[in-house]
């Protein structure tokens, strides 16, 4: 199986933003169930914290939402490295305390990431029920379940409504089978060696000139190498570089082959490249399926 596993097997700890039951950690959990966790207040205090004792796990990207730029920008801000991927469904419901009904409530809390992901049911609330935003999920169980709070619900996983006593009344995502990508973020490159499936990410600043986007993706293309992301967003909002962007590069291989070396050498003729990292691609794990007599045929 291809994913953050090889990686998590040398780790002790890793970091994750949120309180103990966030869609974060439950995302991790699942796939390594016994890794030791532990929970920051922000995404800043998290990954400033990287250090060879601690990686990080963050989400980076949506199926519906898109990219989460603030996690990558600083991700670069501290010079950090991408050593694995997860995919992982994240299930968004609202819990309440027990008892609580529809009707009851006056204030629905959550983090804002989670809100973009539940339009259709925030904007079917009555006007007088509060949106209040929280840094995260977890939190906002937990203020409910602790301070007993009957008028207020909180958009959350179905585990982390049951690890704080909350009643779940109803699945509030707008798709049920969206995806969110998460990233294993390490203070030093591991490169996959080995592996066949990898991918690298990369942040280009292009210089503004003219075909200077259609000659970096042929860098890639002339060595038959798939690009399977690319995107852009301003450098800054600064009027002295209105037209300066960056561009995001996923690409398939790993910076041990030497195409991928050549393509990015080739690429720094067009503008600053910054590899975030080479890692495994995630694969979904396999689950065996049962014979006539149980047995995984």
């Amino acid at each position: 199986m291809h994913s953050l596993t090889h990686t998590f097997l040398k780790m002790t700890v890793i970091g994750f933003q949120g309180e103990k039951g966030c869609h974060s950690e439950t995302a991790l959990l699942q796939h390594q169930p016994g890794v030791q966790t532990k929970g920051f207040t922000s995404f800043q205090s998290l990954l400033a914290s990287v250090s060879e004792q601690l990686d990080a796990i963050v989400p980076v990207e949506h199926s519906v939402v898109g990219t989460f730029f603030n996690v990558l920008d600083l991700i670069q801000k501290h010079q950090l490295h991408i050593s694995g991927e997860y995919l992982a469904t994240d299930e968004h419901v609202l819990a309440v305390i027990p008892g609580t009904k529809l009707g009851d409530l006056k204030e629905v809390e959550s983090h804002p990431y989670v809100f973009d992901q539940c339009r259709a049911f925030l904007d079917a609330l009555p006007s007088t029920v509060k949106i209040i935003q929280s840094s995260d999920t977890a939190l906002s169980a937990k203020n409910i379940s602790e301070q007993k709070l009957k008028t207020s619900g909180a958009i959350v996983s179905p585990q982390c409504a049951k690890l704080f006593g909350l009643e779940v009344l109803q699945p509030v995502a707008d798709n049920q089978q969206a995806v969110t990508r998460y990233v294993l973020v390490s203070k030093k490159p591991k490169p996959p060696q080995g592996i066949s499936e990898s991918k690298t990410s990369l942040l280009v600043v292009l210089k503004n000139t003219t075909g200077a986007l259609a000659k970096s993706c042929a860098c890639f293309s002339h060595r038959d190498i798939n690009i399977s992301k690319v995107e852009s967003r301003p450098t800054s909002s600064s009027i002295s570089s209105p037209w300066e962007y960056k561009i995001y590069f996923d690409v398939d291989g790993s910076i041990a082959d030497q195409r991928i070396i050549n393509a990015i050498q080739n690429l720094a003729e067009f503008g600053h490249v910054v590899v975030l990292g080479s890692y495994p691609r995630y694969r979904q794990p396999i689950k065996p399926t049962l014979g006539a007599y149980g047995i995984g045929m």
